[in-house]
C-alpha cells in the first residue's frame, strides 16, 4: 500500500526498518521509499509512488504530514497551524467539529518537539490506516499491511490470522468493525485519532453517525435530488482542480455515468476508461460504457484485463490480504493505465452509489437485532451458516451473533436502521472502500459518492425516496437526463423502466446463493461455479500447506475442491484468498508463485 508507515520504540536497530522499508518497496512495482521523520523513538517513512500526495511542513513546534487532499483548504501551512492548535488545545470536540467542516480523503501525522505522535484520519476514514493493538511489543502502524507483516516477521513476532474474521469473510465477504484478517492488526476506521507517547500507544474514534434521524425528511424528493446534484457537482469541481491527468473510471452501471456526467457537467478536461475480460458481464459492460462516452463526446480507452497469479501476488503485496485475489485483474488495468499516461493521475470512480439508489436502504422492520441480524444474513450471505459452520468450527449460534453484536455497537434504536449504518459502514467502509483504496495504489482516486458532503446528506435523505430509484434518476436527469435512457447493465434496460424493476423484483425474490440463482447467472452472464484452476491450486495448498488445518476444517475443505460447479465462483476466491493468507501471514512468498502464469 502506498503512503505512509511509523515505527515507534527505542529497542530495535535502525537498519532493520530501513532493511524492511527497502524490501517492502521493492516487492511493489514503481514503488520507492523516503524517510520523513527520524528521531530518537519515531521513525515515519513513506513507501508508494512519485505522485502519492504527501505535504510536510516543519518549524520549530512541531513536524506535521498531511497524507492526501483537503479539498476545500486554503493552504496546507493554515491547515497544519489549525491542527496543530486544535492538538495542543487537547480538545477532542474541537477536533470532530473540525472534521465536519473538511471535505476530503486524508490522514494528518503530527509529531511534537518531544516526539509525541498523533494521527487523525477525515471522518469517513477514506485513507484507510492500519496499527498493531499490542500493548506488550512495538507502536507500529500506518497504509501498508505488508509492511507491517513483513517487520513483526523479521522480529519474530507471532503474528496470526483472525478465526473470528475467517468466518465473517466467508459469510458476508468482509470482515466486521476494525478487524483485518490478521490478529491484533486492527484498521482504525473513520474519524479516528491514533496517539503514540512514552511508549504507549492509543486509538480513539471521534465520531460516529447516526442513521435514525433523517433531518431531510421533510424536504421533497426534488428540493433534496437538486441539492445533491449540487454537491457532487461542487466535489467533482474541487477535485477536478488538482494538476495532472483527469480519468473516469467507466462500466455498464449507474453510478459511474453518473460521474462521468458530472465531469462533463462542470466542463473537466478528462478521458474515460474501461476493462474487458473473457466473460459475458464485462463484455456486455464496455458495450454500455462506449454509449456513455460517444454521448457525452469524451475520449475513451479500452483496455483488456487478466486475473493470473503475477497480478493476484502483487494485488497481495499492495493490499495485504484485505482485497479478494478475484480482483487480480484490477492489477493489470490499473497497470495499463499507470503506463499509459506520464505526471500525477487522478481517478474518478462511481464508489459507492448505495446511499443514493436504494441498495442500503431497509423497508422490512424487525422487533430486535437478532431478526435484522437474520434478514442480512439471508440476504448478503456469501456462504450458508452451516458451510460456514463446518470449515471453522464456530456454531451456528455463534455465527450468527458475530452480526447480531455488531448490530448492537451501533448508536440507533430501531434494528432497521441499525441495518442501514451496518451495510454502510461494513459494505461500504469496510469493503468498498478497501477495493477503491487498492486503485489508490497505482495513482490518486477520487470518489464523489464517497466525499463528506455527499455521504452526510445521503444518510439524512428518508429511504422512501430512494425506492425504485426514484432519488437517483432525478439527480442523474438534474445532471445529465440522456444518461438516464442508456441501458443499464445487470438488466439489460433503462435505469428505473418497468422492464429493470420487474426483473429487479424477481430476482430479489430469489433466495441468496440458491440453485436458482446460480442458474440465473450462468443463463445470463455466462458465472457457473468456479475455475478448475481454482481447484488445482486449493489442491496443491492442501497438499502441501499444514498451516491450513490451523484455520479451515481440510476434509470439509476437500468437497470444495471436488465439486467446483456446486459453489459460486466468489466462495472459490474466498477460499483461494484465505488459504493463500495462511502461508502469507509468516513470510512474504507463497505458493502463487507457481501459478504466475495460470490465468484464473
Amino acid at each position: 500500500m502506498a503512503g505512509l508507515n511509523f515505527i515507534y520504540g527505542n529497542n530495535f536497530d535502525d537498519s532493520l526498518v530501513k532493511e524492511v522499508v527497502y524490501d517492502t518497496a521493492n516487492t511493489i512495482t514503481q514503488y520507492g521509499y523516503e524517510p520523513i521523520f527520524k528521531g530518537e523513538n519515531l521513525f515515519l517513512y513513506f513507501i508508494g509512488y512519485d505522485d502519492y500526495p504527501i505535504s510536510v511542513i516543519e518549524n520549530k513546534e512541531y513536524t506535521i504530514v498531511i497524507e492526501g487532499h483537503i479539498y476545500n483548504s486554503i493552504s496546507d501551512t493554515e491547515c497544519a497551524d489549525t491542527v496543530h492548535s486544535l492538538i495542543r488545545s487537547g480538545s477532542t470536540e474541537s477536533i470532530i467539529e473540525w472534521l465536519k467542516q473538511q471535505d476530503g480523503d486524508f490522514n494528518i501525522y503530527h509529531i511534537s518537539s518531544d516526539e509525541c505522535l498523533t494521527i487523525i484520519s477525515d471522518i469517513l476514514g477514506r485513507v484507510p490506516l492500519f496499527y498493531l493493538n499490542n500493548p506488550d511489543s512495538i507502536k507500529i502502524g500506518g497504509r501498508s499491511i505488508h509492511f507491517i507483516k513483513s517487520f513483526l516477521n523479521n522480529i519474530d513476532y507471532d503474528l496470526n490470522l483472525d478465526k473470528e474474521a475467517i468466518a465473517q469473510i466467508l459469510l458476508l465477504h468482509y470482515p466486521f468493525g476494525e478487524k483485518t484478517p490478521y490478529k491484533n492488526i486492527l484498521s482504525a476506521g473513520p474519524a479516528s485519532l491514533i496517539k503514540v507517547d512514552n511508549g504507549q500507544m492509543y486509538h480513539r474514534k471521534l465520531h460516529e453517525y447516526n442513521f435514525e434521524n433523517k433531518n431531510h425528511k421533510n424536504k421533497s424528493i426534488k428540493h433534496n435530488a437538486e441539492k445533491i446534484a449540487k454537491l457532487i457537482l461542487e466535489t467533482c469541481r474541487r477535485r477536478s482542480q488538482l494538476d495532472g491527468n483527469h480519468i473516469a473510471s467507466l462500466s455498464g452501471g449507474k453510478d459511474s455515468r453518473l460521474i462521468a456526467a458530472s465531469l462533463d457537467k462542470i466542463e473537466c478536461d478528462f478521458t474515460a476508461a474501461s476493462f474487458y475480460h473473457d466473460n459475458a458481464w464485462t463484455m456486455q459492460d464496455s458495450k454500455v460504457a462506449q454509449e456513455v462516452v460517444q454521448q457525452l463526446g469524451v475520449d475513451w480507452n479500452l483496455y483488456k484485463s487478466d486475473t493470473n497469479g503475477t497480478n493476484m501476488i502483487e494485488l497481495l503485496y499492495r493490499k495485504g490480504g484485505v482485497n479478494y485475489l478475484s480482483l487480480g485483474f484490477m492489477v493489470d488495468f490499473l497497470s495499463k493505465i499507470r503506463n499509459n499516461y506520464s505526471g500525477p493521475i487522478h481517478y474518478y470512480t462511481g464508489d459507492v452509489g448505495g446511499l443514493i439508489d436504494s441498495s442500503w436502504s431497509v423497508y422490512d422492520e424487525f422487533n430486535n437485532t437478532e431478526e435484522a441480524g437474520g434478514w442480512i444474513i439471508d440476504n448478503y450471505k456469501e456462504m450458508s451458516i452451516e458451510d460456514v459452520s463446518n470449515l471453522t468450527g464456530f456454531t451456528h449460534k455463534e455465527i450468527k451473533e458475530f452480526v447480531t453484536n455488531r448490530l448492537d455497537e451501533f448508536p440507533e434504536d430501531s434494528p432497521r436502521s441499525k441495518v442501514e449504518h451496518f451495510l454502510t459502514r461494513e459494505r461500504g467502509i469496510s469493503l468498498d472502500f478497501h477495493g477503491e483504496d487498492r486503485n489508490r495504489t497505482f495513482f490518486w482516486t477520487h470518489a464523489p459518492l464517497n466525499s463528506r458532503p455527499v455521504m452526510e446528506y445521503l444518510i439524512n435523505t428518508p429511504r422512501e425516496q430512494k425506492k425504485n430509484y426514484q432519488l437517483y434518476i432525478q439527480v442523474l436527469k438534474s445532471i445529465n437526463k440522456e444518461m438516464v435512457d442508456i441501458e443499464y447493465v445487470p438488466y439489460g434496460a433503462p435505469i428505473g423502466s418497468f422492464e429493470h424493476l420487474t426483473k429487479e423484483r424477481i430476482y430479489n425474490l430469489i433466495p441468496n446463493q440458491s440453485l436458482a440463482q446460480k442458474y440465473i447467472l450462468s443463463y445470463l452472464f455466462d458465472i457457473s461455479g468456479y475455475s478448475n484452476e481454482i481447484s488445482n491450486y486449493i489442491s496443491a495448498q492442501i497438499e502441501k500447506n499444514d498451516e491450513i488445518g490451523s484455520y479451515l476444517e481440510v476434509d470439509r475443505l476437500l468437497e470444495y475442491v471436488d465439486n467446483p460447479d456446486e459453489y459460486s465462483s466468489e466462495i472459490g476466491y474466498s477460499l483461494m484468498t484465505i488459504i493463500t493468507l495462511t502461508e502469507y501471514v509468516n513470510k512474504d512468498n507463497t505458493m502463487l508463485d507457481n501459478f504466475k502464469e495460470t490465468n484464473f
